[in-house]
């Protein structure tokens, strides 16, 4: 009798375990965590031609031309890349049909910027330059400087104090390599939908010289007419005080001009 009981004890336990193993082979495996979101890294620019009235190192009217692009690379990063182009000719008095050269600046800046927590930020330059007017022939910069973000969803405002080291090659003794102290400013205001307004101020000063410095004034605004084209009204001031004798140290310049964005 013990033995049929033991044998009727494990029929039963074999039976419970078996469709417990089964379930366990045919149940499918959890899903792996998914990875955390990234923010997209989309790239976004505009493309700016206009007529330009220059003032200061020459008095005559332009065109320009100016392309600006931007993707971050994190979600508190982003590259800033932009390139602009004037030139301008007049012909001298008394010879109508001989056109002169005179304005012909050629710049390119490549921005790293970072910002950190809610107020702070960091930001990498190199720039080039080339301006024959000015006789510059070419100007290397790299630049660095962190500071403040302040301001709202409407208006940012940012201060970043930092150096410069800068390599130039001009037509007179002012070469070679220098180190410049300063401060960077810039302001972005939405004023309505399709009003924006932008600023941005530049001072620099040599270490070794303090005669040697230049400053840098840009305001835009820009207005909306489809979500592709808006108009651009523009103002830029330039400063440089050891340029060559013959050459007018301001230089300004008021533009007028279409806004493609991609």
């Amino acid at each position: 009798m013990r033995p049929a009981l033991g044998y009727c004890a494990a029929a039963i336990i074999v039976a419970a375990l078996a469709p417990a193993e089964a379930r366990a082979q045919t149940t499918p495996a959890p899903a792996p965590a998914a990875a955390p979101a990234t923010p997209p890294r989309t790239f976004s620019g505009s493309a700016t031609v206009g007529a330009s009235l220059e003032t200061g190192r020459t008095d005559q009217t332009g065109v320009q031309v100016q392309f600006e692009g931007k993707r971050p690379y994190s979600a508190t990063g982003l590259f800033d890349v932009t390139f602009g182009y004037v030139h301008a000719t007049a012909a001298p008095p008394g010879d109508a049909t001989l056109r002169q050269t005179v304005a012909d600046r050629l710049t390119a800046t490549f921005d790293v910027e970072q910002n950190f927590r809610t107020r702070l930020v960091m930001m990498l330059r190199a720039q080039a330059l080339r301006d024959p007017v000015a006789q510059i022939r070419y100007r290397i910069a790299e630049g660095a400087g962190f500071g403040v973000r302040l301001g709202g969803r409407r208006m940012q405002m940012r201060l970043l104090p930092g150096v410069a080291f800068l390599n130039d090659d001009m037509d007179t003794i002012y070469v070679g390599f220098k180190i410049h102290y300063g401060l960077y400013e810039d302001i972005t205001a939405t004023i309505t939908p399709a009003w924006t307004f932008s600023h941005y101020l530049s001072v620099s000063r040599n270490f070794s010289d303090s005669q040697d410095y230049i400053i840098n004034i840009d305001a835009k605004l820009t207005g909306a007419v489809t979500r592709r084209l808006a108009i651009q009204l523009s103002y830029q001031y330039n400063f440089e005080k050891r340029l060559p004798p013959t050459v007018e140290p301001d230089y300004q310049k008021t533009m007028a001009g279409l806004q493609i964005n991609f």
